[in-house]
C-alpha cells in the first residue's frame, strides 16, 4: 500500500509540473527520518547572517522596496490602518550572494523580496513564496505559501543573484502538510545538496484531526535548465 502511494504521489507530481513548467522536472521519493537527520549535519543551505552593523545599508533597501510596493500590499496596509513599510521585516543577508532577504506579510504568510547589497536594487518587482524559506549555497531559494489552512504544500523555487530574482517551479500539491519537530530542534525543510531539498511531513489518514498522525520524510529533486 505504502509503494502505491508513493507511485500515484510520483505519477500525479509528473502531470502537474509537466502541465506547469515544461523545461524543469521535479522527482520526490521517500527517504527515511535517519537520512533526514543525518543529511541536515551536512547540509548545504547559504551562509545566513540576521544583523548588519551599517542600519543605513538596511535603511536604504527599504526606500528602494518602498517604491516597488503593488495595489494589494497598499490596499492591506490601509486596511490594517499601518504603513506599507510597516509590512516589511529584514530578515537576513546572504554574503556569498551578495544578497538582503525582506519579508513582506500578506494576510496569512510571507512574501518574499531580494535586494542586491551591491547596487541596492530590488531583484525584481515580482513577491516570491517565502514562509519557512531556506536558500542553497548556490542560489536557489525555497519558500511556501502556507495560508491559514493545513495539508496544503504550496512550494516555490527560484533562482537568486546579485542581479536578478526568477522563479523557476511551483508546487501545489494536496497530500500531506510539512511538518517541524520541535522536540529534535529539527528544521521542516532544509538544502541536503544541489538541486535537493529534504521536508518532513505530516499526514492523517482520516478527516479526523485527532487521529494519529503519521510522519514522513522526502527528498525533492529538481532539473534546471538557465
Amino acid at each position: 500500500m505504502k509503494q502505491l502511494l508513493i507511485i500515484l504521489l510520483l505519477f500525479t507530481l509528473s502531470i502537474h509540473l509537466n502541465a506547469q513548467d515544461k523545461n524543469n522536472v521535479l522527482k520526490i521519493e521517500k527517504i527515511s527520518e535517519r537520512q533526514f537527520k543525518s543529511a541536515f549535519n551536512k547540509n548545504y543551505n547559504a551562509i545566513f547572517i540576521t544583523t548588519i552593523h551599517d542600519s543605513l545599508k538596511i535603511e536604504s533597501a527599504y526606500d528602494e522596496i518602498a517604491k516597488t510596493y503593488n495595489d494589494e500590499e497598499k490596499e492591506l496596509a490601509e486596511r490594517e490602518l499601518i504603513k506599507t513599510r510597516e509590512l516589511t521585516d529584514f530578515i537576513g543577508y546572504y554574503p556569498t550572494l551578495k544578497t538582503y532577504l525582506f519579508f513582506i506579510q500578506d494576510y496569512h504568510y510571507e512574501k518574499a523580496c531580494f535586494v542586491s547589497s551591491i547596487s541596492n536594487k530590488v531583484l525584481s518587482h515580482n513577491r516570491f513564496r517565502g514562509s519557512y524559506g531556506v536558500m542553497s549555497k548556490d542560489g536557489f531559494w525555497i519558500g511556501l505559501e502556507r495560508w491559514d489552512c493545513d495539508n496544503y504544500f504550496q512550494m516555490e523555487i527560484c533562482k537568486v543573484t546579485s542581479e536578478y530574482v526568477s522563479s523557476i517551479i511551483k508546487f501545489d500539491y494536496q497530500y500531506f502538510d510539512i511538518y517541524e519537530d520541535l522536540n529534535n530542534n529539527m528544521p521542516l525543510m532544509f538544502w541536503a545538496k544541489k538541486n535537493t531539498i529534504y521536508i518532513s511531513t505530516i499526514r492523517h489518514d482520516t478527516k479526523d484531526i485527532s487521529s494519529k498522525p503519521i510522519l514522513g520524510y522526502y527528498s525533492i529533486e529538481f532539473e534546471y535548465d538557465d
